[in-house]
């Protein structure tokens, strides 16, 4: 059976970073071995945290479940630009994001921590915004959601 490689994909940096959020509760700067990291945005760190604290415990399964729980945002966040955007109905939004599952980047992504996920379901969802903006009625509303 193959094993996962623990040294792929900055795996074992960004599980250092999310660790000393946990251990050192510090939320605001980032830090890796006691150094500032300021090479990727907190978001993504804030969020492993987050569910390793409601779970209750900071076990590489819960860096998983934020992986999982991503991936499912981008699902919603893909659905909610094909029923908006692409005026689509409910069967076809969903048949989108059926085949932006069976893509190689969505399932390569979703099997290792990293922020892709995530930051690619807050792009959709502010191009979306961004776009439902140049509705008069609801411009400035959709403009402050998508920055």
């Amino acid at each position: 059976m193959a094993t996962r490689s623990d040294l792929v994909n900055d795996e074992l940096r960004h599980a250092a970073v999310f660790w000393e959020v946990i251990e050192y509760n510090n939320w605001f700067a980032l830090q890796i071995n006691g150094e500032h990291y300021p090479d990727k945005p907190p978001l993504y760190f804030w969020a492993m945290a987050a569910v390793s604290i409601l779970m209750g415990s900071p076990e590489a399964w819960t860096i998983f479940l934020t992986v999982g729980l991503s991936a499912g945002f981008l699902m919603f966040a893909s659905y909610r630009l094909a029923r908006d955007l692409g005026g689509m109905d409910r069967d076809w939004a969903t048949i989108t994001v059926l085949a932006l599952m069976a893509t190689f980047y969505f399932v390569d992504r979703a099997h290792f921590p990293r922020m892709d996920l995530m930051f690619s379901a807050f792009m959709a969802l502010s191009l979306r915004s961004f776009a439902l903006s140049l509705d008069p009625d609801r411009a400035t509303r959709h403009e402050v959601a998508g920055f």
